[in-house]
């Protein structure tokens, strides 16, 4: 879609939105705003703590053996987890005003976000060799000089990569952001967020799809006029842009550079001022490369011990507070989850390689659906309520039951909250296939069958498990408003789960409920990593081209 597009597209919309709400249109342009607002004030937050972490746990040792597993324990925790310390902490600190609640949802959605760039910074950080290193000190390549000119180069293209990805998840959390529930203090903040919801739960169809569409003019727009171009910068430091998305990446990137061509200078000379104040933490900073065997088996230790911290918090609430859940009913809430979340697991894996495989030749097609699975996974599930309730509740389920109706619903709604971390990380590990490769397959003639067995599914081995496990996360976050679902009537349908738990008791404002579950999911997304995803990843590398 070119600019052009995009503005006579949302011209219309504007228009139809008028004929639709009146001047309520200006409102919905207002809650936009406002949780535009919010997304930046978070995105910027993210970009700043991941460089500062993510550079410490790439370069110092200790960084890596102590603070890496802390920060794997904090992004299990689920949003919620996060919602009595948000609210508490900064009402403390902004009694009876606004700011308050403003901050909260702002911490909510940074929490949401900054895993994934975390992640991308770490994970291209850590291809900075030693070669390259020792290059940087003959070079005199110190302080703020070795940022600019080693790091941010080589970590960019990665660092593009996750914020688009913990930019959705932003999107994907706002309703909890700017709905803050705990006990009987509920606050709704103006913004997209809040508004979709308030439509899907009263089940104004027209206010919630017109919602939705204004959520998407956003997500298209950011795509349009700041991510293709980031993305088209960032492949001048690997390879060529590909034929056919040059020219409107370029528009948008010229665009990019126009607008913000004067703070970039601004940014450049401060910079600059920082160098000598920097110069010390980054000589520091490089004292030798994190990653070694040994480095290694202290981390793991490190998790082992949080990881068994957690569980003993856990045990401690289930038998020596006042339960939240009657008897062991947490155990089949915890099965009841598990199962959930594995069958949408499996839904999810199953149509995203497909899906993969299938762009893996076919830039067109790429060019046409990048942009579609972008607003995908921005899409709140609350949004999608509705429809759930109306066609697999009570129209599916009264034919098959409505148990059956309302598991299927379910797992539908968590399926929205996985499958994207498959289909990018996949994508990006068909987009890595050498076309030399691809060319002697098709000079050897061989097979669908031969070519999947012997080229795609190694190729896609390591992005399966990584995206696994960031599904895996998204999943148990999905869980918690899949579980509790509202029908037309006002009647609420609850599942036996752990995220109806932690949301039931988060609205009631039971905190011993709250870390029950939020450590019963914390350990069902730990415990799994540590013993099946972190091998699984390391064995898988040897295949990634």
């Amino acid at each position: 879609m070119q600019t052009k597009h995009f503005a006579v597209l949302l011209a219309l919309f504007l228009i139809l939105s008028f004929y639709v709400m009146g001047s309520g249109v200006l409102d919905l342009l207002y809650y936009a705003f406002r949780s535009f607002i919010r997304m930046v004030a978070a995105y910027a937050i993210s970009i700043v703590f991941s460089f500062v972490f993510g550079l410490l746990i790439i370069h110092n040792k200790r960084a890596y053996e102590y603070v890496f597993p802390i920060v794997d324990v904090l992004q299990a925790i689920p949003i919620l987890g996060f919602l009595p310390f948000a609210m508490l902490v900064f009402e403390q600190i902004f009694p009876g005003s606004i700011l308050g609640p403003e901050f909260s949802s702002v911490f909510l959605i940074f929490t949401s976000m900054t895993w994934a760039v975390l992640f991308a910074v770490v994970e291209s950080g850590a291809s900075i060799t030693n070669e390259i290193r020792d290059l940087a000190k003959i070079l005199n390549l110190n302080g703020m000089r070795y940022l600019t000119q080693v790091v941010l180069p080589i970590s960019f293209p990665q660092f593009v990569s996750g914020s688009i990805a913990g930019w959705g998840g932003g999107w994907y959390f706002l309703v909890a952001a700017e709905y803050l529930s705990w006990g009987n203090q509920p606050v709704k903040l103006p913004g997209l967020g809040s508004f979709i919801s308030q439509s899907a739960f009263h089940f104004d169809i027209i206010h919630s799809v017109l919602g939705v569409a204004m959520l998407a003019f956003v997500v298209f727009g950011m795509n349009i006029y700041v991510w293709q171009p980031l993305l088209y910068r960032a492949r001048s430091f690997s390879s060529k842009p590909l034929v056919g998305e040059e020219r409107e990446a370029k528009e948008g990137s010229d665009f990019l550079m126009g607008f913000f061509g004067s703070a970039y200078g601004k940014l450049k000379s401060a910079f600059e001022r920082m160098h000598r104040s920097t110069e010390a933490f980054f000589t520091w900073l490089r004292i030798s490369p994190a990653y070694s065997t040994s480095h290694e088996k202290i981390s793991n230790k490190v998790a082992y011990l949080l990881t068994g911290s957690v569980f003993v918090i856990f045990v401690c609430f289930l038998f020596f507070r006042p339960p939240s859940v009657e008897g062991f009913s947490i155990v089949s809430f915890v099965s009841r989850s598990v199962l959930r979340i594995l069958i949408a697991f499996s839904i999810a894996l199953a149509w995203t390689a497909a899906v993969a495989i299938f762009l893996a030749r076919n830039k067109r097609a790429m060019n046409v659906l990048m942009p579609v699975f972008d607003l995908g996974q921005s899409i709140p599930a609350v949004s999608i309520f509705p429809v759930m309730v109306v066609l697999v509740v009570e129209t599916i389920g009264k034919a098959i039951g409505i148990e059956i109706g309302l598991e299927v619903a379910s797992i539908l709604l968590v399926l929205t909250g996985m499958q994207w971390y498959l289909l990018f990380n996949l994508i990006r590990a068909v987009q890595n296939i050498p076309d030399e490769i691809l060319d002697l397959s098709n000079l050897f003639s061989l097979r669908t069958l031969e070519r999947l067995r012997h080229i795609m599914v190694p190729a896609i081995m390591p992005a399966v498990f990584v995206g696994g496990l960031e599904a895996m996360g998204g999943g148990w976050n999905a869980s918690i408003v899949s579980e509790y679902i509202i029908s037309p009537a006002g009647t609420p349908y609850a599942m036996p789960g752990v995220g109806f738990l932690l949301s039931k008791s988060s609205a009631a404002g039971d905190m011993n409920g709250v870390i029950l579950a939020v450590c019963a999911i914390t350990l069902l997304i730990l415990i799994p990593h540590q013993l099946i995803w972190k091998p699984m990843v390391r064995e898988s590398y040897r295949y990634k081209f």
